[in-house]
């Protein structure tokens, strides 16, 4: 059964802001590089060490991401690169579920997913601080 036109997604002002604000982050990164503009939060573990955390780099590969250019994103957080498929894919189904009321495969609900991600994440961030060798 469909769902009543009161309840639908659509008709929650909730919503509505959500995909706007969303709508207007994504505009924001699509027209702004993050490299060049300081209204983007800075990193502070790289600011104040110069060690490069998981997440270093992950505005500018979101916006080199919405101009298309996979590569460049890889290079800046390949990290991210990776995780956001998995990343749209739970907000997809979370979404569907709340407020749609489908249902969609289940995948990543397993706690040993987490633990992966986790042991990822922090590998990540390791290796991306190893001493370059030049050659």
């Amino acid at each position: 059964m469909p769902p009543r036109l009161s309840t639908a997604w659509y008709r929650r002002p909730l919503a509505w802001v959500l995909v706007s604000g969303v709508l207007l982050v994504l505009g924001a990164y699509y027209w702004l590089d993050p490299a060049q503009y300081r209204i983007f939060p800075i990193c502070l573990l790289h600011h104040y060490t110069g060690l490069q955390c998981p997440g270093c780099g992950g505005q500018r590969a979101v916006h080199q991401l919405l101009h298309g250019d996979l590569l460049a994103a890889w290079h800046q957080n390949a990290l991210l690169v990776l995780a956001l498929p998995v990343v749209l894919w739970l907000g997809l189904r979370q979404a569907a579920l709340r407020w749609a009321g489908w249902q969609w495969p289940v995948v990543f609900n397993r706690p040993g997913w987490w633990w992966i991600f986790a042991v990822l994440t922090v590998g990540y961030g390791l290796v991306r601080n190893l001493p370059q060798t030049g050659g």
